[in-house]
């Protein structure tokens, strides 16, 4: 868990996290993850207001201040922390109260969140991001953020891709050769320098 987010499981199996500021619960039994709004909880609780639909264990991801999930046909949708466009709600916002799905047609497979911003794998191994782009973190070539996903500068496909506490997202070929963008001013994208990438 990033920033922000905690979790902690007891002897009934169950995994709980839940959100400093906003009080977001979750709470796992077996493969499905209920959703449940609590009033800001500041340790685990089981004290659901509003319940949610399921989410598929493995389709959850959360960052620094925001939480993503996707459906079962590859959607996805974000909540929590909006003030870098890492909900992909195509503006920014303080806070998305509940989950939102991201403004775009594109379907993935898998989501990584890391400081302000979040990423998608569609089935092909492209790799989308949004969100705060100060480190070059989105891998666009720039460094504007963006409040809609938008394409890594690459050729190249992934099988999975993660996003870091930081501003830095790797993504992992097949073949398992890591490529990283964003930060690296402590070397953190591999690539012996200090150079943003």
């Amino acid at each position: 868990m990033t920033m922000h987010h905690r979790q902690s499981s007891d002897n009934s199996s169950k995994l709980r996290f839940w959100r400093r500021r906003f009080g977001l619960i979750l709470v796992a039994l077996g493969a499905l993850i209920t959703l449940e709004a609590c009033e800001r909880a500041t340790a685990p609780t089981e004290s659901p207001v509003i319940a949610r639909e399921p989410v598929l264990a493995g389709r959850l991801v959360a960052g620094q201040g925001h939480t993503c999930k996707l459906s079962a046909e590859g959607a996805a949708y974000c909540w929590g922390g909006n003030g870098q466009g890492q909900g992909g709600i195509g503006a920014l916002s303080t806070r998305i109260r509940q989950p939102t799905a991201v403004t775009t047609t594109l379907r993935f497979v898998r989501l990584a969140a890391g400081l302000g911003h979040t990423c998608g794998l569609t089935s092909d191994g492209s790799a989308y991001c949004w969100g705060w782009n100060g480190r070059g973190e989105l891998g666009d070539g720039t460094t504007q953020t963006r409040t809609l996903p938008v394409p890594v500068a690459t050729t190249i496909r992934f099988s999975t891709i993660v996003g870091a506490t930081g501003p830095v997202t790797c993504g992992l070929t097949t073949t398992g050769q890591a490529y990283c963008w964003g930060e690296n001013d402590g070397g953190q994208v591999g690539d012996g320098t200090n150079v943003d990438r």
